[in-house]
Order: structure tokens, then sequence, then C-alpha cells
């Protein structure tokens, strides 16, 4: 009997008919997948067609910096920093999105505004607005932060955003902003430092208008208390040009004292950002404090001492004396007596001064007082009267012999005397006349009453003077010499 002809939907359990079953629901599957696929395509205008979901990779823009360059324009540049510069800020986007980028300006003049005009973006980016949208002057120091919208290329790839900013003429263009001073001193000497160091700033402010004429004020001090020095030329570097100094030149300024000079100056041409720059030329006056010397100049000796201390050192002093011609020949018009004690001077002004300045001296330096000024009147040039005056015995005063620049024994010793019994020592002193038989010229030492020392002194009215040799230099207070043997002392009260 043939096989019966199974009935629709009855199932059999033939694998054949199985497998043909399997195949048919994996057929139906892909059909309903590619009409899937198709729903969601379409043709573009060539009839092909494409894909419509956003390809991230595809369509990717990458900046990877930025660089803005500043178009300074007007006769100033510099003042929002360097005219390109860059920026490392790396960020992504998409193509033909569009983004925001901040570029803050500062302006760095400290006294004048500028402005900005116009900001760009080099292609293929493209500028779509920019807040604020008004460019108005950016104060002294200020800063503006200006927020731009960008749309990005429409092509992917790896790009650097290029930003151009364009100044506009700023108010400085016709300002001159002056933002302080140096000045430069030009001492004849290198060792010289009486007005101050060689180079000195000040700050200050000025706002002018090119070409226009605007004062400056500059105070010297003369810090040397003994000396007078002159300021013989004052100078201004271009663009700027001096038309004026009041007090006008050479001027002399006196020990300790401050002179204020007033310049008229011109401002230059061309507006923008200075430091004014002004030299102090001192006059010829000033060299005497590095050689010895006298020098007459306005009615005024200068006299100038150097000499070293201790006696073997390197140690070099300097002694600047400034004694008004009158004071000089009011001792020298005195008559001339033998009573050499009446030739030490214990409050004379210039004694005085010169004095406390070598006390000073010492004290800062931890020497001992008393033997630092013997130094200096040690180094104070020896000569006798007859080789200098022409006469056998010519006592000079203190200020005489400072003048003079030369003294012998019984001068040098008024001279010590004077200094050890000024105000600011107060020293017990008294001459030491010695004379010896047989010898027709003596000789003249201090006795120095001061605690502290050993060698020879003389007992006087109770008290102990150590000798002090006045007229060789290293000689020390009290140091005993075979030469002064055979002679006879005789003290001479002060």
């Amino acid at each position: 009997m043939p096989p019966t002809r199974p009935r629709p939907g009855s199932i059999r359990r033939n694998g054949k008919i199985i497998v043909a079953a399997v195949a048919l629901v994996i057929v139906l599957v892909i059909a309903a997948l590619a009409i899937d696929i198709g729903d969601n395509s379409s043709s573009d205008a060539s009839g092909n067609n494409s894909d419509n979901r956003a390809n991230t990779i595809g369509n990717a823009v990458s900046i990877n910096g930025m660089d803005i360059f500043f178009d300074y324009t007007g006769t100033t540049s510099g003042y929002f920093g360097p005219t390109s510069q860059s920026s490392s800020s790396n960020y992504d986007t998409t193509t033909g999105q569009t983004f925001t980028e901040t570029v803050t300006i500062t302006n760095s003049a400290l006294l004048s505004s500028h402005s900005v005009t116009g900001i760009s973006v080099a292609s293929p980016f493209t500028l779509e607005s920019i807040s604020p949208s008004q460019f108005n002057q950016i104060s002294p120091a200020g800063t503006v932060i200006y927020t731009l919208t960008i749309t990005a290329p429409p092509t992917s790839g790896d790009y650097i955003l290029s930003i151009t900013v364009t100044t506009g003429s700023a108010d400085s263009d016709n300002v001159v902003a002056i933002q302080g001073s140096d000045m430069a001193i030009k001492y004849n000497n290198t060792n010289d430092d009486f007005f101050g160091p060689s180079t000195q700033s000040q700050t200050w402010y000025l706002n002018t208008s090119v070409g226009d004429k605007f004062s400056e004020t500059i105070t010297l001090s003369n810090y040397d208390e003994l000396s007078s020095h002159s300021v013989s030329e004052i100078s201004v570097a271009s663009p700027f040009s001096l038309d004026s100094v009041s007090p006008s030149l050479p001027e002399s300024i006196s020990p300790g004292g401050s002179v204020t000079y007033s310049l008229t100056i011109t401002a230059p041409s061309v507006g923008g950002d200075y430091m004014l720059s002004d030299t102090i030329t001192t006059g010829a006056s000033t060299t005497s404090n590095v050689s010895n010397g006298t020098q007459l100049n306005s009615g005024n000796y200068t006299v100038s001492y150097s000499w070293t201390y201790p006696y073997y050192s390197s140690n070099v002093w300097r002694l600047n004396v400034t004694i008004p011609a009158t004071t000089y020949s009011y001792y020298a018009d005195e008559p001339k007596t033998y009573d050499y004690a009446s030739y030490v001077t214990k409050n004379d002004a210039i004694i005085d001064q010169i004095a406390e300045l070598l006390k000073s001296d010492a004290e800062n330096n931890s020497y001992d007082t008393a033997q630092f000024v013997l130094s200096f009147v040690q180094n104070v040039p020896y000569g006798t009267d007859e080789n200098t005056t022409g006469t056998m015995n010519f006592p000079r005063y203190p200020v005489e012999t400072l003048v003079d620049h030369v003294g012998d024994c019984k001068d040098h010793s008024a001279l010590y005397a004077s200094l050890m019994g000024a105000p600011s020592i107060d020293a017990g002193v008294v001459l030491i006349d010695l004379q010896k038989s047989g010898v027709a010229i003596g000789h003249m030492m201090v006795g120095l009453c001061l605690t502290g020392y050993d060698g020879l002194y003389v007992p006087y009215g109770g008290r102990d003077y150590f000798l002090c040799e006045t007229t060789a230099p290293g000689w020390l207070i009290g140091q005993e010499s075979p030469q002064l043997e055979g002679y006879t002392i005789q003290v001479l009260s002060t």
C-alpha cells in the first residue's frame, strides 16, 4: 500500500523535512533584516544609497592649539604682549559644529589706554559672533575677555585655530607716558660717591603730550660732611631734550647740603611709554679726595689728605676738608708768638668737625681713636720753617697747617693736641718741648692722658701723659725712642 501523503500542517519526524523547515526560517529572517535596513537608508542626489547616521570618526574636527596674532597699528606696540602668541588648548568637535573660544587681552601699559578694533579667525573656521560686541579702550593694566562663537570647518581633520586681533590708534599715539627716571652720576674718579651711588632710579608717573614741555626735579645731597662738591653738567638722553636747568650750572653743594635742580624738558615726538634717563656730571673739584693737595674755589679751600691705617696695611683713608678762605686769613693774620701752647685751638668749628669725623671712622672700624687720629696727623707732610717760609721759626695754627699742607714738629703737635682736645674726644693733652744742650733746634711732641696705654710717659700735675710722636708715620702712642736720650723736657699746658 503506497505511503499516505501527509496532511497540511501535520508534523512528521522525517529529518529531511526538518532541515527544509529550518532553512526556510533562516531565509525569512534574512529577508526581514533586509527590509529593516532598507527602511533606514535613502538615496542621495545621484540615486546611490547613503547612510545618514552620524559617523563620529568620519566627521571629527580636532583642534590642537590656537595661534593669536596682534596686528598693532599706530606708533606704539607690545602693550598687549608679543605680536605672535600661542595656546596649547586641545579639544574635539565635529564638522560644521559651533563652539566657543575665549581670548583674554591684558593691557600691560601702566599709564596709557589701548584699543581693540577687530578680531577675526582664519579659514576654514568661520567667526559667527563676538561678545562683548563693542570694541572699547582697555584701560591701563586692565583686562578684557572676548568670547568668540566659531563654526568648525566642513571637512574633518586636525587643525590649529588662528585668530588675529587688530588694534586701533591708541591714545598713547599722542601721549608720552613717563614711568620714572634712571640717573647716572659721572664721577671724575672711581672712588667718589659723595652724591651717592653712580646709578640711581626713581619711580614716578607723568602723562604729557608729544612735543610738550614738562618739569622734572632732581635733588642731590652731598654726603661729604667736610668738603663742597660741584655739579658741572646735567643732561637727559634722547628722545627727550633738555631745555634748561635751574639753578644754573656749575653749582657747588656745601658739606652735608642739598640742592634741588628743576629741569625743563621737551617730550619725544612719538607717543609711548618711556623711562627718562638723566646724567649728572660732577665738577673737577671732586678730584681732591684722591690725591693730597689744596685747591681754592669760590672763596673756599678744599684740602685733601690720604693715608693708610694701620700703617703696614693697604687700607687707604681719605679726608676732605673745606675751609673758608676768610678763616684761613684770620689765623694767618694773627701775630706770631712763641707761646706754642696758644696754637692749640680746641674750640675751632673746623677742628671739631674733623675730630668728630675721625672718631666716627675709628669707632665704626673698631680702631683706637687716639692712634687713628695720630696716624692722620703723622701723614701731614713735614717741612721745616726755613724750607717752607724762609724763616727759622714760623709756628702755624692747625687751620694754617691743614691749608698749607705742611708743617714742622710744633705745627703737627698743635694740630694733634687740638683734635684730641676737641669736645667730641676731650682727652687730656699737653705739649712736650724737648731741648738738648748743644743742639740749636729742639723737638716737640704731645703728651696724651688716657688709660690703656703703655710705654714712655711724662708725669705732670698728678697725671701721666704718654708721649706721641706726631711727625713720622707709624709711631705708636708711648713708643720709646733712643733719639730722645739727653733731651730735657718742658711740659706746656694747653
